[in-house]
């Protein structure tokens, strides 16, 4: 019987990292967003929390630090106007098949991605992972609403409910920590 050689096995590694792309915006997980949603909305708090535990579960294996999302046409970072300088979300967000699935009184929770510079961070981000002055400066100097082409990277957050994130149950937002690799305003 011949066994496969160690060579073949790193080739193969070869090749399925070399064809590994980063996520796309839109390869969110729909179903921990469900989750969230019906929690919002369940009047039995056990219930509630046993659904946030459920999808806090599906969010940690999709959010990992290093987890890179790359936008495309159809969905774009968006510079909030909620009065902190450095969070954006998505433009299509939340998508129609979320939307559907949920059941009457039912809301999807609020999601942002939070980003952290050297002079305006949490206690608990990582000096390697403030995204730098330049894209940094290309969003604080961009309007509200503007969208934006990027990369982003999720990094660690020492003190987050998972291990990229947090849930903040009173406002029902999702709170991913990241660093912006790359931004570009784009003409609507």
């Amino acid at each position: 019987m011949k066994q496969p050689s160690v060579l073949h096995g790193l080739i193969g590694l070869f090749v399925l990292a070399a064809v590994a792309q980063p996520a796309r915006a839109m390869d969110l997980p729909t179903e921990a967003f469900i989750l969230l949603a019906q929690a919002s909305a369940e009047p039995c708090a056990i219930c509630a929390e046993k659904e946030r535990r459920k999808a806090v579960a599906i969010l940690e294996r999709v959010f990992a630090p290093g987890r890179e999302l790359t936008t495309d046409e159809d969905c774009l970072l968006v510079k909030m106007n909620t009065g902190n300088e450095q969070e954006l979300t998505l433009s299509c967000y939340p998508p129609p098949s979320l939307m559907e699935a949920l059941s009457e009184g039912a809301r999807p929770p609020r999601m942002v991605f939070r980003f952290h510079t050297q002079g305006e961070h949490l206690v608990g981000i990582a000096p390697e992972d403030f995204t730098d002055p330049s894209p940094a400066a290309t969003y604080r100097t961009s309007p509200p609403g503007t969208r934006f082409a990027g990369r982003i990277r999720c990094i660690a957050y020492k003190y987050g409910d998972g291990e990229v994130f947090n849930y903040f149950l009173k406002d029902h937002t999702l709170s991913v920590h990241c660093a912006i690799e790359q931004i570009t305003p784009v003409q609507r």
